[in-house]
């Protein structure tokens, strides 16, 4: 079972579905995005993810992000369309039952409800930052 005080397994593999042009890096993220995810719940997975969405790796990480998809976007998470996957769901669920056994569907729960954390987050906080920007009087 996972820890939960822990930092979550490194399950990776490569794969074919998450391959594309190789541009997407870690770096790539926009730096006010960057910014708005420093210390949001679940910073590390996503991250994580995020390189190995970047790399063409198959992980838990980067098929959460895949999941979030159109919440992702919105608050400005650029994923390129050739690196999403409309079985990303699937795709976690089967790595994780072939990690964790029975214990997959609490796994995958408690990831799925990683990531919603992370998107409300993401989105408090980039909704914030706009508001910011237009309430700015002009010196």
């Amino acid at each position: 079972m996972r820890e939960l005080c822990g930092e979550p397994p490194r399950i990776a593999r490569e794969s074919g579905g998450l391959e594309g042009p190789r541009s997407m890096s870690p770096s790539s993220l926009p730096e006010q995005l960057d910014a708005a995810m420093r210390d949001l719940p679940a910073e590390d997975l996503i991250r994580q993810g995020w390189e190995d969405l970047s790399q063409g790796r198959e992980s838990i990480g980067s098929l959460l992000l895949l999941i979030g998809v159109p919440r992702l976007l919105k608050a400005g998470l650029p994923i390129p369309p050739e690196k999403r996957d409309v079985d990303a769901d699937r795709k976690l669920y089967r790595l994780l039952a072939a990690a964790h056994g029975l214990e997959a569907h609490s796994q995958y729960n408690s990831y799925i409800r990683e990531l919603v954390s992370f998107e409300r987050a993401l989105e408090r906080r980039v909704s914030a930052r706009r508001q910011e920007s237009k309430v700015k009087p002009a010196v």
